[in-house]
């Protein structure tokens, strides 16, 4: 097994081992790198972040994301290690499967498909209330603010808390440039939710999350507080920045392939297959972490005991040897069994809201926008991390006939 220098784009012809995803070189253009790996080094290992093992390889990636026995997510998900226990993430079965079990009726097809009226609602007016929609920034004035809206009402937050909350929420989603920021974020969002959930309790249950975790059974005991205050927030991080990700790669696809956009707005059935096919090639979580159980070996790599492991979601999804012209967006392609909702009991609870999300932005985009074009490249940046999701996609666009 070798090691690739992978942090600092002057840096990839030197072999060493400090393969960082919070580095400029894999947050904002990682896939020559990602190939690289593939190819010479499909079980990479770092000594940054307190060190790690990154698989990259589709089939090992898949494997590892069912084998959660030797693959434990209680010991966290992220590299390094975010000081407090999240559940139901940060757990493992069979904890894990009674934190869902809450969770997951709140987020099933059907319950999902229900929201479809008033996510378009809120699609369009936020696209509205835009000042001059012939010259925006998809992300800062769109993508990034309706998953905001869209997640707090499944939660169950009034909309005069909305302002309070979202400026909490963007700053603890940047906790990794500003950790003093983020540290007040997360006090904001633990101190209103223990005075919500207080608040609550004594009302009557709505059809949202917080009555579903006040009613909560988890094994014959209620949740606590704390519990529900770490799933609350929780949802808030899982079901904003990565939607906005994936919305904006999608954007950003369709901008510089204006054939493709030409198609869907001829053909509308595409949506069911190009959906997927964006995430897939997006991938807006690129990486998730493990622990090992035991020793472990992997492509003829050992891996020890107690070891983080970096599941490569985004390079597996651009794998090869998995998919046809694995660098390309195939409107039409199927199957698709991309990993950019993970897999196995841990894949993403929001998996249906998101695709949800995609479905009616395309549709309402389709509706305003003859065609659309980036209008400044060097603007463009994502979010450093193991999430990696667009920051910023100024458009320029030309309006449909009226």
């Amino acid at each position: 097994m070798s090691d690739i220098t992978v942090d600092h784009v002057e840096s990839t012809d030197t072999i060493g081992a400090r393969l960082n995803p919070f580095a400029s070189k894999l947050s904002q253009a990682p896939h020559d790198i990602w190939t690289r790996l593939r190819n010479e080094c499909p079980v990479a290992h770092s000594d940054e972040l307190g060190g790690f093992h990154l698989l990259s390889r589709y089939e090992d990636v898949w494997a590892a994301t069912l084998d959660t026995e030797t693959y434990s997510s209680a010991e966290g998900t992220t590299v390094p290690r975010h000081p407090v226990r999240m559940p139901p993430e940060d757990t493992d079965e069979p904890e894990h499967r009674m934190y869902r079990k809450i969770m997951d009726p709140l987020f099933t097809p059907k319950t999902v498909k229900a929201m479809e009226s008033w996510v378009r609602e809120m699609t369009v007016e936020l696209l509205d209330s835009i000042e001059d929609l012939t010259k925006f920034d998809f992300v800062a004035d769109f993508s990034s603010q309706l998953p905001r809206h869209v997640i707090l009402r499944i939660i169950g937050i009034p909309d005069e808390d909305l302002p309070e909350l979202i400026d909490a929420m963007i700053a603890l989603n940047g906790a990794y440039d500003d950790a003093e920021r983020g540290a007040a974020a997360g006090a904001t969002l633990y101190g209103y939710f223990a005075q919500k959930l207080a608040e609550r309790r004594e009302q009557p249950r709505r059809d949202d999350l917080i009555s579903a975790l006040l009613d909560g059974d988890f094994g014959g005991e209620p949740l606590s507080d704390l519990d529900m205050q770490h799933m609350l927030i929780l949802t808030i991080l899982g079901g904003t920045d990565t939607s906005s990700g994936a919305m904006g790669g999608m954007m950003l696809w369709l901008a510089d392939h204006p054939e493709d956009y030409a198609r869907l707005r001829e053909d509308p059935d595409l949506m069911r297959t190009a959906i997927d096919e964006f995430l897939r090639y997006v991938s807006p979580v690129a990486y998730m972490a493990r622990t090992t159980t035991k020793d472990v070996e992997v492509q003829g790599c050992p891996i020890p005991h107690n070891e983080k492991v970096l599941l490569g979601f985004g390079p597996a999804n651009r794998d090869s040897e998995k998919f046809e012209r694995a660098d390309e967006v195939l409107l039409d392609r199927h199957p698709n069994p991309h990993v950019a909702f993970g897999g196995g009991p841990h894949r993403c609870l929001g998996a249906n809201l998101v695709k949800l999300e995609m479905k009616v932005v395309l549709e309402e985009i389709i509706n305003r926008f003859k065609s659309f074009e980036v209008e400044d490249y060097t603007k463009l940046r994502y979010q450093r991390g193991q999430a990696r999701n667009l920051e910023c996609l100024p458009l320029v666009t030309q309006r449909n006939n009226p």
